[in-house]
């Protein structure tokens, strides 16, 4: 995911910067978790007294927010970066500023690589930067410091007004055999419940109306600040903030999904019936092989879930191509898809990492099978898809408006349906309605593999509405 200012200031309360102010121009590259560095950083610059700036032509600083956890993200935080520095070459850039999860993991080999880049930035020195433009010969890469969580407010929205994301924990304590997150973001840190009701207040009264819970492992939350897993907990507050209206949660681990999670997600009213929970796979030898449980226990869990909630919309995913990955191995993923009947389905090829220790595993399998194990999957995908939307041609939902691509056609999500990610349902209407707002539709046709059409039920927003 890419993102660029869309707008130029955001009217704070800065204090004057010691120098001149910077006119600044970010890139956010990645997941969603960098998406909130991003919004963090650019909040504590404008309280700086500096300038986000939408275009990167005329900024003085460029900033990537680099991506490092597979091989593609890697060569898009590169092209960005070298993009980035030919600005610089033709002004006025004068400083080019390398930070998030690729700066984390290589710094020098980035700045081996496109040597224009200025400043190289660890993950646990992003509330340095504003003391870093106030002084120009600082060194390229601080001494780093030992990790922490703080509140994350006062930031700068690079998502619509009407969502947001709220990480709710940093780093992760798994040791899956194909990943480097502990390795860049350290052992997991949840945040103090009262923190995070502080960060969702200040984003409901920006104007979000659905909070999507993020972490490298949600459900881990809390585990070692009061003991125990406590998103259940969490989530009941959450419920209680008035003005937000949907809460969804992302990055749930399948062998710590307990029954008080389940029954938080299937009574509390503003939790959305949706649950995005990797699995990776569901073979026994490669779940061994990643360390990723069982299968059993991911079978028992997704049972659980869909026999305590019915209308569960469930979003996996899962790697294929893992070193020893069989065609029988495969082929048992295969069937499992197809007999589970996920509502939304990441797909990736297995990319070696470096750093994780299953670039060095024996029996590692060609890129074309690969490719070819992932085409099949999304084929297999694709239909399932079209099954389950088309029994829902004739229904009635209530959904949230989430863009208007052109005069008079909207977009909306329902409940089941996370933002950027997941399907939408397009609809036309000639009133005026505002993004955000909740609207009736009847489902009337599907658009493409996975979009849907609709007509309106009441063509008057439910502004006020859930």
């Amino acid at each position: 995911m890419k993102k660029n200012m869309k707008k130029k200031t955001k009217k704070l309360k800065p204090s004057p910067p010691k120098t001149s102010p910077l006119n600044l121009s970010l890139y956010s590259l990645g997941c969603t978790k960098n998406l909130v560095d991003s919004e963090i950083l650019l909040g504590d610059l404008l309280a700086s007294g500096h300038f986000v700036l939408s275009h990167p032509n005329d900024a003085h600083i460029l900033i990537v927010n680099t991506c490092g956890f597979i091989q593609n993200a890697k060569e898009e935080s590169l092209h960005t970066l070298r993009q980035a520095a030919k600005l610089k070459k033709q002004g006025p850039c004068h400083t080019l500023i390398a930070i998030g999860c690729l700066a984390q993991r290589q710094p020098k080999e980035l700045q081996q690589l496109v040597p224009e880049i200025d400043y190289v930035l660890p993950l646990q020195h992003y509330q340095q930067l504003p003391a870093i433009l106030e002084n120009v010969a600082a060194k390229r890469i601080p001494v780093r410091t030992k990790q922490s969580v703080y509140p994350e407010i006062a930031r700068f929205r690079l998502t619509p007004r009407h969502y947001a994301y709220l990480r709710i924990s940093e780093g992760c304590n798994h040791t899956c055999s194909f990943c480097v997150i502990p390795k860049i973001r350290g052992k997991h840190r949840s945040k103090p419940i009262e923190y995070l009701l502080q960060e969702a207040q200040e984003l409901v009264h920006d104007g979000a109306k659905e909070l999507n819970l993020i972490a490298d492992d949600s459900t881990y939350y809390g585990t070692d600040l009061y003991g125990k897993p406590s998103l259940p907990t969490l989530l009941e507050q959450l419920n209680s903030l008035p003005n937000l209206h949907w809460i969804r949660i992302f990055y749930a681990y399948p062998n710590t999904v307990n029954d008080e999670l389940i029954q938080a997600i299937s009574s509390l009213e503003r939790v959305v019936p949706y649950l995005d929970m990797p699995i990776q796979h569901i073979s026994d030898p490669v779940l061994k092989a990643m360390k990723r449980g069982t299968s059993q226990r991911i079978r028992d869990t997704i049972q659980k879930l869909k026999n305590r909630i019915p209308q569960l919309a469930l979003r996996t995913t899962v790697i294929v191509g893992f070193p020893g990955e069989t065609e029988q191995h495969f082929q048992e993923l295969l069937r499992f898809i197809q007999e589970t009947q996920f509502q939304h389905l990441g797909i990736f090829a297995y990319s070696p990492e470096k750093g994780a220790p299953s670039q060095h595993y024996p029996n590692q399998i060609p890129e074309e099978v690969r490719q070819e194990r992932c085409q099949i999957l999304a084929e297999v995908q694709k239909n399932i898809v079209q099954k389950i939307n088309s029994k829902k041609i004739g229904q009635t939902l209530t959904a949230m408006i989430d863009d208007q691509p052109s005069p008079g056609l909207y977009t909306a999500r329902s409940p089941e349906n996370g933002p950027e990610i997941d399907n939408l349902i397009y609809f036309r209407s000639p009133l005026p309605h505002q993004i955000g707002d909740f609207i009736h539709l009847k489902i009337t046709n599907l658009v493409d593999d996975y979009d849907m059409e609709a007509q309106p039920i009441l063509e008057k927003s439910l502004r006020s509405a859930l």
